[in-house]
């Protein structure tokens, strides 16, 4: 994430309709405090990456593009698993670009990063599921609310 990106990434961080998907509301972030900002997300990410809580990838057109969205490996364990999540600004949903970022994600988590890939998805988020499978992964197991894949 680079700091041109800051408006873009905000925008994706706090829309509420595609996050309720994501899980996420800003609004319930205790990490947030004051008021929003285009800093505000940024420096989380930098945060979040420097004590190695999670690796952000900014998911654009081309090199040096706009920001279109995100794919996140996050819920590192100590047996070499993680989880990963991807999203994407809702005027480039729907275009295949979640397939390809979330493809390459798993397979730089995999290859380069020798982590165990796993996904869930919110079960109302059909468009997920999709991408989801597209990349290789089987459903595993499902609850009330999300279906969990592996690789």
């Amino acid at each position: 994430m680079v700091e041109r990106n800051q408006a873009a990434y905000r925008a994706l961080c706090t829309d509420l309709q595609n996050n309720c998907y994501w899980g996420y509301d800003y609004r319930e972030d205790a990490s947030i405090t004051g008021e929003i900002d285009d800093d505000t997300f940024y420096n989380d990410v930098k945060f979040d990456t420097e004590v190695g809580d999670s690796i952000n990838f900014a998911i654009r057109l081309c090199e040096g593009g706009e920001l279109i969205g995100e794919a996140i490996l996050w819920n590192m364990t100590s047996n070499a698993s993680c989880e990963l999540g991807c999203r994407i600004l809702p005027a480039y949903q729907g275009k295949g670009y979640g397939k390809v970022a979330f493809s390459a994600a798993a397979a730089f988590a995999e290859t380069s990063l020798r982590l165990c890939v796993t996904a869930r998805c919110d079960k109302r988020n059909t468009a997920s599921r999709r991408m989801i499978e597209h990349s290789g992964f089987a459903l595993v197991r499902q609850d009330k609310t999300h279906f969990y894949f592996e690789r």
